[in-house]
């Protein structure tokens, strides 16, 4: 599928606030879908230098753990951190089976 250059131009804006969100990506491009727009980024991302790109502009979004919302990527000072002794530990399942449910 041929893309126009506002297309292309609209595409390059929404990467560096979206970044892999494609879904997102696509509803700003009326004439396409997720599938077409999957499909160019990873047919042109070394083209484009796309990583290179989100790395300088946005590198927050290349961290996997960073969540981007319809308002786009939070504000590095806005993410709140939580202290490790405040971090929930959640207790190990055990695997073994109680010989009395078996029956």
């Amino acid at each position: 599928m041929n893309w126009t250059k506002e297309e292309e131009d609209i595409f390059m804006e929404k990467i560096l606030i979206y970044y892999k969100n494609f879904s997102k990506i696509a509803s700003f491009l009326p004439e396409k879908t997720s599938k077409d727009v999957v499909a160019y980024y990873y047919l042109n991302k070394k083209k484009l230098n796309l990583k290179e790109k989100v790395k300088s502009k946005a590198p927050y979004l290349l961290k996997a753990k960073t969540k981007i919302t319809q308002e786009g990527p939070p504000h590095p000072q806005q993410r709140k951190k939580i202290p490790e002794d405040e971090k929930e530990i959640k207790p190990k399942k055990s695997r073994k089976r109680n010989l009395h449910d078996q029956n």
